[in-house]
């Protein structure tokens, strides 16, 4: 089981990504270079996102993480009809969201989950979009890695179905695979890039004898390409792509986050998926005190780590 520290690190380093990055969701990366800063409160004159919600709330991207590490300190285990419950309390209810208020569904989360609760069956509430590649299921998914002593092909596997819940495609199902077993290349204390490249060779041996989960994740994914850059976008294999890149190319927290919001598009997404990372790697003491400051809801996120203590 992994220390509580590198679990704060990773948690806050998602949510504190994700609350940066929604006022400037959905810009173009051109205008938001032409911005003097890229802050949690951004420039008076900017006209904002979701101008409704308060500087520092997490978006459902911090929302679904959370109904999955709760899911997870819940069952000691994962448990998809579990999880299923809990992200349709969020959808329905505002569980796990900041002051119980959700904004910013995606269009195939949603779908996927008024399915869920006609059907109660999470292993096919993600097929009612078909061909779905959104990264819905790619941006919960941190706590996973986090948790648990499985094996690597038990942890893929796991990846895989929570990811069915709301994006039943092979493409977000591959994602999320990777994702984590980068994450817990990364908890080892190897080098970003070291453990990226590890992870490529260790997912093209799991998925030795499945040959459409390869062919995803070889030909369609190419994660050693490094001539295909990310885009910022909430195309699955790109937020993959653009995570890696911002990871790659920058040597603390604070600029990976404002490098993910500089792709534009989905911007509380890559930076928060990006944040997790970086958040376990450079460590608690690396994200910026007013920007921990200025997060709200810090009451849920202390109750749930303590809880797996």
């Amino acid at each position: 089981m992994m220390s509580y520290e590198k679990k704060k690190s990773a948690v806050y380093g998602f949510l504190i990504g994700d609350a940066v990055g929604v006022p400037y969701e959905f810009y173009p990366s051109e205008k938001l270079k032409r911005l003097e800063t890229i802050d949690m409160i951004p420039p008076k004159r900017f006209n904002r996102s979701h101008k409704e919600v308060k500087p520092g709330t997490w978006s459902d991207d911090g929302a679904q993480m959370l109904c999955m590490l709760a899911s997870l300190m819940e069952c000691r285990n994962f448990n998809i009809n579990n999880l299923a419950k809990k992200l349709l309390a969020w959808y329905e209810k505002g569980y796990m969201a900041v002051n119980q208020k959700v904004f910013d569904v995606g269009i195939q989360t949603e779908k996927s989950l008024l399915e869920y609760s006609k059907t109660k069956n999470p292993l096919t509430s993600g097929m009612i979009v078909r061909n779905g590649r959104g990264n819905g299921s790619l941006m919960r998914v941190l706590p996973l890695a986090l948790h648990g002593e499985y094996t690597d092909e038990k942890l893929v596997e796991f990846a895989h179905n929570q990811s069915l819940v709301t994006h039943g495609d092979i493409v977000p199902q591959v994602c999320c695979a990777f994702y984590c077993l980068w994450v817990r290349e990364v908890m080892k204390g190897n080098d970003i890039k070291e453990s990226f490249e590890k992870t490529a060779d260790l997912l093209s041996k799991i998925y030795e004898n499945q040959e459409e989960y390869l062919y995803y994740l070889q030909e369609r994914f190419r994660p050693t390409d490094y001539n295909i850059k990310g885009k910022g976008t909430g195309y699955v294999l790109d937020t993959l792509r653009s995570v890696r890149d911002v990871l790659f190319e920058h040597d603390n927290y604070k600029d990976v986050i404002v490098n993910s919001v500089l792709l534009g598009n989905d911007t509380d997404t890559v930076a928060a998926i990006a944040g997790g990372i970086a958040g376990l790697h450079y460590g608690y003491e690396s994200i910026p005190e007013d920007w921990l400051v200025l997060l709200k809801g810090k009451n849920i996120v202390e109750k749930l780590l303590s809880s797996s203590i």
